[in-house]
């Protein structure tokens, strides 16, 4: 029997897995592998913010999209940050051959499709450089 560690990537569950991990360690404890759930990627990695300032410039109703885009894309960045902080902190705890692996935020995916689809499709197309192995 091992545990898996599975945290969100925010500062708080991010925090508690590594917490949680140091616990394990502590106890000698098996660690099966550690997860992270719903990681999130900027979904606009060309679009410079001069860009998005142009276009906000161009029409209210643009402007508000910008804005919603500027959050998004803050998210992300903390997102990014926090699965950073998660995948470091697993490496520097444990046996580097512990397994680490990622599942992506599934409602970011087409609203018709069911998230049981959305995991497949990540599965079978999944990218090595992803994963944090």
């Amino acid at each position: 029997v091992a545990v898996l560690v599975v945290s969100f990537p925010e500062e708080l569950p991010v925090t508690e897995a590594l917490e949680t991990i140091d616990a394990l360690v502590a106890m000698r404890a098996p660690l099966a592998s550690v997860c992270l759930n719903g990681a999130f990627e900027d979904p606009t990695p060309g679009l410079s913010t001069t860009i998005c300032n142009a276009i906000a410039k161009s029409s209210a109703n643009l402007a508000r999209a910008v804005n919603d885009l500027a959050s998004v894309r803050s998210w992300a960045q903390r997102a990014e940050r926090e699965a950073k902080r998660l995948m470091e902190g697993v490496r520097a705890r444990v046996d580097p051959d512990v397994v680490t692996w990622t599942l992506p935020y599934c409602f970011a995916s087409h609203p018709t499709q069911g998230i049981a689809g959305a995991m497949a499709e990540f599965m079978a197309q999944r990218d090595s450089s992803k994963t944090w192995r």
